[in-house]
């Protein structure tokens, strides 16, 4: 039995202060009135500087998630989390394996992934102990925003390893026209005389820089542009070059960890809302910007804050394997279908084990090696044919280069791993295959 995770999305999590909750469904713009709107975005807005940094001096700290419906206008609504979590816990109650981690929506995404690593070592440890399940992993459960938070733990921090199911939920792989909107000041009426204090305060926050889209949504002739393209100075005012730059960077270092990392351990489920009017793109013409609910002239719907396109994986050829819900963004987690779905990708089953019987792996790697040749590693397995990885790693477990191995023939396989002086860590594991666990051993590399 695997840990289950859940992370919600951007405005999900409780938010506390000494002085008591700031963000809470309860004493969140929906329950202060709207006439309090600007005063309670003021309370939210983050020091300048922030980056990916610690939280600011006032000392807010996410506490849960949200229940209740929490609203920020023209950018977001939903009802919370308050079904999906009662639905959960009825049905997983008796493991006792499933965990929150709430996170202050307004920080880098970089720092809640980090801030998810120890969340993850911690409790995946206690899990395992506590539970007996040795080679018990991760299941992430992750809405909106959490999956990018999640995305960026799994590829670029090292947590694929732990991982055996993300599934996402409206997640915005390819960022949010909607997100652009709102940091330009461009709410639709009757919020006008609310667009200052929106932006205002929407741009104090890293993470919603992050949510900008990094797939060529401006809509130009002959050939739409990337954001980074064209002057952003005209959507986002003077100094906003640096934050769509590293926004952007954001996504830029998801795919690039994706590509040197290669095939995941883990499998993606990405639940996609459909079917709603969804701003797809942006048009500029003058001094006139249009948010046009379609892409090229083509209505891709989508989940009214998510087009359909970007709601799943970049690496992705084709949204074929994505699960269409008909079903706005932030209701997505308290629809009934995607509840069911949830739980059973969630508890998928270990068809391998009953079908075929797991794979026993011998590793032969020398002790010292010199840097005049290769590494020379052989694996030996009790099935032909099969994927072997091996991969070269730092005695803290960073991914230094990684290599399948090729098949010699019986019960042999090899591989030649170039390997700089040091010393590293050798891993051995079978891909999509049932396995006891992988071998690992540690090998002292010299100068020759």
């Amino acid at each position: 039995m695997d840990l289950v995770i859940v992370l919600p999305g951007i405005m999900g999590s409780i938010l506390e202060s000494p002085r008591g909750a700031v963000w809470n469904a309860e004493v969140g713009v929906l329950a202060r009135g709207l006439s309090n709107v600007a005063g309670t975005l003021a309370e939210l807005a983050l020091p300048a500087g922030i980056d990916d940094g610690d939280p600011d001096p006032s000392g807010y700290v996410p506490t849960d998630l949200v229940r209740g419906w929490s609203i920020w206008p023209g950018f977001h609504s939903g009802p919370g989390y308050g079904a999906f979590l009662d639905d959960l816990l009825k049905r997983s109650g008796r493991y006792g394996n499933m965990r929150l981690f709430p996170y202050d929506w307004r920080l880098s995404n970089r720092y809640s992934a980090r801030r998810l690593q120890s969340f993850v070592e911690s409790e995946l440890s206690k899990w395992r102990e506590d539970s007996g399940q040795r080679n018990a992993k991760v299941t992430f459960i992750a809405h909106s925003m959490g999956g990018l938070v999640a995305r960026y733990y799994l590829e670029v921090l090292g947590g694929r390893e732990l991982t055996r199911h993300l599934i996402t939920l409206g997640t915005p792989y390819s960022g949010s026209v909607k997100a652009l909107q709102l940091l330009a000041g461009s709410v639709p009426w009757p919020l006008g005389r609310w667009s200052v204090p929106l932006r205002d305060s929407a741009r104090t926050m890293p993470a919603l820089w992050q949510l900008l889209p990094v797939y060529r949504c401006v809509d130009s002739v002959p050939e739409p542009q990337m954001l980074a393209d064209v002057e952003a100075t005209m959507l986002l005012g003077s100094g906003a070059r640096p934050l769509v730059e590293d926004g952007l960077r954001f996504h830029d270092e998801i795919k690039e960890a994706f590509r040197t990392n290669g095939e995941p351990p883990y499998r993606t489920h990405a639940i996609v809302g459909h079917g709603q009017p969804t701003v797809q793109s942006v048009r500029i013409q003058g001094l006139e910007v249009a948010y046009p609910r379609r892409y090229r002239s083509r209505d891709y719907l989508g989940d009214g804050t998510v087009a359909r396109f970007a709601a799943v994986p970049a690496e992705w050829s084709d949204d074929a394997d994505a699960i269409p819900v008909w079903q706005k963004h932030g209701s997505l987690p308290n629809h009934k279908y995607v509840r069911d779905l949830v739980w059973t990708k969630a508890n998928a089953i270990d068809v391998g084990s009953i079908l075929s019987p797991p794979v026993k792996i011998g590793l032969d790697v020398p002790e010292v090696a010199t840097t005049d040749s290769p590494l020379p590693v052989v694996v030996t397995a009790n099935r032909p044919n099969l994927r072997i990885m091996i991969r070269l790693k730092t005695l803290a477990g960073d991914l230094i280069r990684q290599q399948t191995a090729t098949f010699d023939g019986d019960d042999r396989y090899s591989a030649a791993l170039p390997a700089p002086p040091g010393i590293w860590l050798v891993e051995v594991q079978p891909v999509g295959e049932t396995t006891l666990s992988c071998v690992t051993e540690a090998v002292a590399v010299i100068e020759s």
